[in-house]
């Protein structure tokens, strides 16, 4: 039996990247469209389906009005801040250990149900290797190393 799914592909990329000053502690997760940012062990939930942070520039608007936090949009304005990837707690304290969050656009339109992310990248990128193959043509930069010894046979 063949299966199809139909939509767009998921993408991986930054949306927005967090970090917050002058604490002693800060972490960020994001956890079911729920938001965490803690500091001094305090936590402030975000519930992203909310209409007041539903998009990538309204939460960023709203993390910048937390105190000590600072957000950077990296992405789309307009995207869903539903559309972010769930994300371990991290440490965020200060600019260097800023945390980025990634987005993943979901518009398959009938992905199994009990489907994890995992399970749908994982198709997705064996069906990107298919037509990779099939075409010739290449989605993605795929680095390498070359070594040589000097007399040219490796």
């Amino acid at each position: 039996m063949t299966e199809s799914y139909e939509g767009n592909y998921l993408t991986d990329e930054d949306a927005l990247s967090v970090y917050c000053d002058a604490v002693t502690s800060a972490t960020v997760k994001l956890s079911i469209n729920t938001l965490t940012l803690t500091k001094d062990g305090t936590p402030t939930e975000l519930d992203l389906k909310n209409t007041q942070y539903d998009t990538l520039t309204k939460l960023v608007t709203e993390i910048n009005k937390l105190e000590g936090w600072t957000a950077t949009l990296l992405g789309v304005s307009t995207t869903a801040s539903t559309l972010l990837a769930d994300k371990e707690e991290a440490d965020c304290l200060g600019a260097d250990n800023a945390q980025s969050l990634k987005a993943i656009e979901q518009e398959v339109s009938n992905w199994p149900a009990a489907w994890e992310t995992v399970q749908k990248r994982r198709l997705v990128e064996e069906v990107e290797a298919l037509v990779e193959k099939i075409t010739h043509d290449c989605f993605y930069e795929k680095g390498f190393v070359a070594e040589l010894d000097g007399n040219s046979k490796n």
